[in-house]
């Protein structure tokens, strides 16, 4: 799981870009009354807004589970963060998010290496919550401001688009994914299971979405353990076989209608045609 994580940080926060800023040590928002959480079960994204400087950015994908419930509120949520953010760095082993949850009020802290977020989130809708984060330690020490978190819709469909060299230069292929999504998590991880055809591809024309071993995506990533096909918050990693030809597909779905459309990387060892960038869209 771990590999996983560094898999989808290597790959999307290189779209991410941010730069740091600092001074404050405001309070989080006080409980209001009458309000009461429902999140829907699933995939998330925060965002955040910075008081310090417009040029800030905070991103972070992850998935809102209910454990439980009791009556109008859960009584545990579980939040496993990936950060996409420069000053929230990966660090392992991993020091998983505290979430605490009320009828009209969900708490977060997380501890990101040296970096410390801490937020708070409200609202009444089951897919939008606001609310505000503070920074503390790192290179964003006391970047402060507004967090919007938003729900992303399962990914079940068909995603279709052309495959380009990293370059940009289009290579003739088409990829069409079919994905399924699971509604079951396992650490704010949702499988994903399906087909892929590829035409323009003289080794990978369909291939089934499960289980593989990473490709070399990054320096980062050498383990032989097989990964799941799985998706957090709007990132997303899609391992592809094909008798003995493999590929990997990872990548994100684009805000603000994470429904739509995917930005990706693939990479195959055995299927040197397949390396490149796609641009899926929903159809």
């Amino acid at each position: 799981m771990r590999r996983f994580k560094l898999l989808l940080l290597a790959t999307v926060s290189a779209l991410v870009l941010a730069s740091c800023g600092g001074g404050y040590s405001g309070a989080l928002p006080t409980k209001s009354s009458g309000v009461v959480l429902q999140p829907t079960n699933g995939n998330w994204v925060l965002d955040g807004s910075s008081a310090v400087s417009p040029t800030n950015l905070l991103h972070l994908s992850g998935a809102f589970y209910v454990r439980g419930s009791a009556p109008g509120a859960p009584t545990v949520l579980f939040v496993d963060l990936l950060p996409l953010s420069p000053c929230l760095p990966a660090m392992f082993p991993d020091i998983l998010s505290s979430v605490s949850a009320t009828t009209n009020v969900i708490t977060i802290h997380a501890v990101f290496g040296d970096t410390t977020l801490d937020a708070s989130l409200t609202g009444s809708s089951s897919t939008l919550l606001i609310g505000t984060y503070t920074v503390t330690g790192g290179c964003a020490n006391g970047d402060h401001g507004t967090l919007t978190a938003t729900y992303v819709p399962p990914v079940d469909g068909s995603w279709t688009g052309p495959i380009t060299t990293l370059s940009g230069t289009p290579t003739g292929a088409q990829m069409t994914l079919n994905l399924t999504q699971s509604s079951s998590e396992f650490l704010g991880f949702f499988p994903l299971g399906g087909t892929a055809q590829i035409t323009g591809s003289t080794c990978l024309g369909t291939a089934t979405v499960g289980s593989g071993i990473p490709e070399p995506l990054s320096p980062l990533m050498p383990g032989p353990a097989p990964l799941p096909s799985a998706i957090n918050g709007s990132s997303l990693a899609v391992y592809l076989t094909s008798g003995s030809n493999t590929a990997v597909l990872v990548g994100g779905l684009d805000a603000p209608n994470y429904n739509k459309t995917m930005h990706a990387l693939i990479s195959s060892s055995s299927c040197a045609e397949l390396t490149g960038m796609a641009v899926l869209v929903k159809q």
